[in-house]
C-alpha cells in the first residue's frame, strides 16, 4: 500500500514538474509569437507560433552560438583583457571590434546592391534611423550615454554581450554584472522621460546628418568598401606592431580547432562580421545585446498598473522584434559554456569584486539606453552603417572607459 502511493505520488510529482517546464518555455514562445500570452483577437483562438517565428528563434539561437563561441575564443570577454585595452596595453578588442566593423560593411554592401537581400537591408537601416528618430536621440544623449557605458565598462569589466558570455564561460560574479544590467535597464526604464527631455536635441537633426551617405550623397556602396579596406588596414598595422600571440595564451598546433583555448582576434571579427548576413536577412536587424537587458526586466511588470510605471519598458515586454535578442544572447551564453568546456578554460578567467560587477552593470546598461545602443549595436553594426550618431557613442563609450582607467592606474 505505501509503495503504491509513494509511486503515484513520485508519478504526480514527475507530472506537475513537467507541466511547469512546460509552462515557464511556453510564456516566453507566446510573447514571441503574439506579443502576450493574455492577449486575444477578436473571437479566434491563442495564436500558435508559426514556422517563419520557429525559424527565427532557431536562427537568433544559433547566430548567438556562434557569436558566444568567437568571442570566447578571442579572448576579448576576459575582464583583464578589457581592462588592459582601456588601459592601451593590448589591442584584441580593437582588431575584433574592427574586423567586425569591415567584414559588416562589405557584408552590408553586398546586401544594399544584390537584388533579393537589398529590401531587408534597406528596412533594417531605416528602423535603425527611425529608432534614433523616434526616441529623440542627439550627440547629447549619445556623447552622455556613451560617456556612462564607458564607465560601467571600467567598472565591471564586460560590456553587455560580453557579460552574457563571461557568464556562460564561468568567469566569476558574471551573474552579477548581468544583474546590475538588468538594474540598469530598470531604472533608466522609470527615468527615461525625465532623460528625454534633458537630452532631447532643441530641434530635430536633418536627415543629412545621420548617416555618411546622406551627408555626402553618395550611395552606400561607394563608400562602405574603401572606408573597409581602411579599416582592414588599421587592423593589419595594429597586429604588425603588437601581434595577438603575445597577449594570449596559444594552444599547439596539434589541438583541435575547436578545443584551442584562443583564435586570432581578426579571424574571430571576421565571423562576427559575416553573422551580420542571416540577421539582417531573417530578422531585418543587426547584431545587438542591449535591448534584451530591457526585455527579460520588462517581464516584472506583470500588470497594467506596473507597466504604466515604465511605457519604455512595456514596449519591449513581447513580439518576436524584441525576443529574438534574448534568443541570441542566450545562445551567447550557451557558445562561451560550450568553448570554455571545449578548451578545458571553463571558470579560468579571473573577475571583478561583486560591488564592481553590480554598480558597473547597472552604470554600464543605463548608458546603453540612454545613448540608444551598445557596444555591439552601436560598435559593431551601426557604424559599419555608417550611421554618425553611434561614432558619438562609441568615441564617448572608449574615451571614458580609458580615462577611468588611467585614474583607476594612477591613484590605486
Amino acid at each position: 500500500m505505501e509503495t503504491r502511493l509513494s509511486c503515484s505520488l513520485n508519478m504526480q510529482t514527475t507530472h506537475l514538474r513537467s507541466r511547469s517546464r512546460s509552462l515557464l518555455l511556453g510564456v516566453p514562445l507566446l510573447y514571441m509569437a503574439a506579443g502576450s500570452p493574455t492577449e486575444k483577437t477578436s473571437g479566434s483562438a491563442p495564436a500558435m507560433l508559426s514556422f517563419d517565428t520557429l525559424s527565427k528563434i532557431g536562427m537568433s539561437a544559433a547566430t548567438g552560438v556562434f557569436f558566444g563561441v568567437v568571442l570566447e575564443k578571442s579572448r576579448v570577454f576576459e575582464p583583464g583583457t578589457i581592462h588592459a585595452q582601456l588601459r592601451l596595453e593590448k589591442f584584441l578588442m580593437d582588431k575584433v571590434w574592427l574586423s567586425a566593423i569591415a567584414t559588416g560593411m562589405l557584408s552590408f554592401s553586398m546586401m544594399m546592391v544584390l537584388p533579393d537581400s537589398h529590401p531587408s537591408t534597406r528596412q533594417m537601416l531605416q528602423e535603425h534611423l527611425n529608432g534614433l528618430k523616434n526616441n529623440n536621440k542627439g550627440v547629447l544623449a549619445c556623447t552622455l550615454g556613451g560617456t556612462l557605458q564607458g564607465i560601467g565598462i571600467a567598472l565591471c569589466g564586460a560590456t553587455p554581450e560580453l557579460a552574457v558570455v563571461q557568464l556562460g564561460a564561468g568567469v566569476e560574479n558574471a551573474g552579477y554584472t548581468v544583474l546590475g544590467g538588468m538594474i540598469g535597464a530598470l531604472t533608466y526604464g522609470l527615468l527615461e522621460p525625465l532623460f528625454a527631455a534633458f537630452t532631447s536635441p532643441k530641434s530635430p537633426m536633418s536627415p543629412e546628418k545621420y548617416t555618411l551617405q546622406a551627408m555626402f550623397s553618395t550611395p552606400y556602396f561607394f563608400l562602405g568598401p574603401p572606408l573597409a579596406l581602411l579599416t582592414a588596414g588599421v587592423v593589419m598595422a595594429l597586429e604588425y606592431s603588437f601581434p595577438w600571440e603575445d597577449d594570449v595564451f596559444v594552444s599547439d598546433a596539434s589541438v583541435g580547432l575547436f578545443s584551442r583555448v584562443s583564435w586570432a582576434p581578426y579571424s574571430t571579427g571576421i565571423i562576427i562580421g559575416l553573422l551580420q548576413i542571416p540577421i539582417v536577412q531573417m530578422m531585418t536587424k543587426h547584431i545587438g545585446a542591449s535591448t534584451s537587458y530591457c526585455t527579460v526586466t520588462s517581464q516584472l511588470l506583470c500588470c497594467k498598473p506596473l507597466q504604466k510605471l515604465s511605457p519604455y519598458l512595456t514596449k519591449t515586454r513581447s513580439g518576436m522584434v524584441n525576443w529574438w535578442q534574448v534568443v541570441f544572447m542566450g545562445g551567447a551564453a550557451l557558445g562561451g559554456y560550450l568553448s570554455a568546456r571545449a578548451s578545458q578554460s571553463l571558470g579560468d578567467a579571473m573577475g571583478v569584486t561583486k560591488s564592481h560587477a553590480i554598480i558597473g552593470g547597472a552604470v554600464m546598461i543605463f548608458g546603453t539606453r540612454l545613448a540608444h545602443g551598445c557596444t555591439s549595436g552601436h560598435g559593431m553594426s551601426t557604424i559599419g552603417l555608417l550611421s554618425t550618431l553611434p561614432m558619438v557613442t562609441t568615441v564617448s563609450t572608449f574615451g571614458a572607459g580609458t580615462l577611468v582607467m588611467y585614474l583607476r592606474t594612477k591613484f590605486h
